[in-house]
């Protein structure tokens, strides 16, 4: 009788727990191993808290094969829903150990029998993980012979008979494991014991007993999202459709199902109105990021069925929650049936995102032409009055700046991802430079208006001194030349009243009087010149006079 592959389903001769198929996936093995600690470092209540809709530390690794996996194996590995759902099932026993509940039946062992009996379990379990699967049975055995009443005993030895793919011991410890199955308020834990009976029945094609295995596990736990998934799945084989599909709705809820549905070919014979209530799901909810792998698949889905609406418009939904999904988009392989479209699509809302950031950059760029203009005059001016240090105000324009030229690279790069970040970082260019309008008004006001109010103040006291000297220097030139003059004029009429002299004598007297008064203003002056440099000189003397005695003593 045919089998099938515990972790893939593939088609095998004999019981398998991995097949040719799925051992050489690297991406499994690899993500296998990066969980580990991650499941090391998992507490108790945590594991409890999520049970029902599985194991968060897992999931996320599930879902990340998933993407994986159908970006890079979909060619060569076609049953990727099915490895990825069952591919950890070592993983998720030792997340299950770690629940609460399970943890609490160490309280219960108060026989020396049964603490001995715990501890062989614990070697048992270690051996298994490290692939010593002859000794963990023995040592399960062991344990069992003293102590029948725990289930993780039962639970541990089937999965140690699962991965040397002795199904059927397995299937045996499993049925011996309900009567001993803890439960509490949310969750009985008969329910993964007969969610691995299902899938046990399922690998040797036997999908009756497999419905009816999960039919009991939803029963006892009907929000236990692993169990409507499987239960969904073979009531597909049983002809129950409708239950097929109540049960998928309830599994859907959780970002890993809702992805792995896509892929699923258990519902191929459903498939369309599997994808249907995918797609209604994913349209009227508020889906999180987690989703957005299985609503890409949806998507592959409809372009290769040729329904373009529906495939264009999750797609549009996709890529304007989650710009990445542009690029994804634009290399999807299974997209090419509507490539044309798809395309036409992509051009939109690049063309879109591009007109809206070059307006943004334009704008920043006004913005900061006026700061620069007040930042550049007032910098200058703070240069002419002596101030020294740098301006706080010209460093914060600087930063504004470079975050636009940041926003113009990114405007030229061509990137859609880039393209929509560019309002964002140019808006902060703005307000860069808001903050750098602000700085230096302060600036102006406490440091810089009051030099400049100085300085000019400084300036007219310069030239009123400088007027004073100048008509003091011209009195020096202008008094005693007339004064002289006008002495020798007048010695010059009183001479004439006794004797007649002509105009000639007159005015030659007029003449020598202003020169006579010119060089003694020049006579005064050069007084003043003589006696400033004897005080230079007196200065210097004094100075080097100093000098001398210092070197001296």
């Amino acid at each position: 009788m045919s089998k099938r592959c515990w972790t893939c389903g593939t088609h095998v001769e004999n019981w398998s727990y991995t097949c040719p198929s799925c051992q050489p996936v690297k991406e499994l093995q690899e993500l296998r191993k990066s969980v580990q600690c991650d499941v090391a470092n998992a507490s108790p209540e945590n594991t409890t808290k999520f049970y029902c809709f599985g194991f968060p530390v897992l999931r996320q690794i599930q879902l990340k094969a998933f993407t994986l996996l159908e970006e890079k194996c979909s060619e060569r590995f076609s049953d990727i829903a099915s490895a990825v759902e069952w591919g950890f099932g070592e993983i998720e026993w030792q997340l299950v150990l770690q629940t609460e509940a399970l943890h609490h039946l160490d309280d219960e062992l108060n026989m020396p029998g049964q603490i001995q009996a715990n501890e062989w379990r614990h070697i048992a379990e270690k051996l298994r993980v490290r692939g010593v699967l002859e000794e963990s049975e023995e040592f399960y055995l062991k344990a069992l012979d003293l102590n029948r009443l725990d289930y993780r005993m039962y639970a541990g030895l089937a999965e140690t008979y699962l991965q040397g793919n002795q199904f059927d011991k397995a299937r045996n410890f499993l049925e011996k494991s309900l009567p001993h199955a803890p439960a509490i308020p949310n969750f009985d834990y008969k329910c993964y014991s007969y969610r691995l009976l299902g899938h046990i029945y399922a690998c040797e094609e036997n999908y009756r007993e497999a419905f009816t295995a999960l039919r009991s596990s939803i029963e006892l736990s009907p929000n236990y999202t692993d169990g409507c998934y499987d239960y969904a799945q073979y009531a597909v084989f049983v002809d129950q459709k409708e239950e097929s599909l109540n049960s998928l709705q309830k599994a859907i809820v959780t970002p890993l199902y809702f992805s792995l549905a896509q892929t699923e070919k258990n519902f191929d014979p459903m498939r369309g109105d599997v994808q249907s209530s995918l797609f209604r799901i994913g349209l009227t909810r508020k889906l999180s990021v987690q989703y957005f792998p299985g609503l890409f698949a949806l998507a592959k889905y409809w372009a290769k069925v040729g329904n373009t609406q529906s495939c264009l418009s999750l797609l549009n939904q996709l890529i304007n929650r989650e710009p990445g999904f542009f690029e994804m988009t634009q290399s999807a392989k299974a997209l090419e049936p509507l490539k044309n479209e798809v395309q036409q699509l992509l051009s939109t809302l690049k063309s879109e995102a591009f007109h809206k950031a070059e307006k943004a950059v334009n704008e920043a760029e006004n913005a900061l032409n006026a700061v620069k203009e007040t930042v550049s005059e007032v910098k200058q001016t703070a240069d002419r009055v002596g101030v020294t240090y740098v301006l706080k105000s010209d460093i914060m324009y600087k930063n504004a700046e470079t975050t636009l030229q940041r926003a113009r690279d990114m405007l030229n790069s061509g990137s859609y991802v880039e393209l929509l970040e560019v309002v964002s970082i140019a808006e902060q260019a703005v307000n860069l430079g808001i903050e750098a309008k602000t700085e230096v008004d302060k600036e102006w006001e406490n440091n810089i208006a009051h030099r400049v109010k100085h300085r000019s103040g400084r300036r007219s006291k310069k030239s009123k001194t400088s007027y004073l000297k100048f008509w003091k220097l011209l009195d020096q030139f202008i008094f005693w030349p007339i004064i002289i003059g006008l002495i020798f004029a007048a010695i010059e009429v009183f001479i004439a009243v006794f004797i007649a002299i002509s105009y000639t004598v007159f005015f030659g007297g007029i003449f020598v009087g202003i020169f006579i008064g010119i060089l003694i203003g020049i006579q005064e002056e050069g007084n003043k010149i003589k006696k400033f440099f004897r005080h230079t000189s007196l200065g210097h003397k004094l100075k080097f006079s100093n000098m001398f005695r210092r070197q001296k003593f």
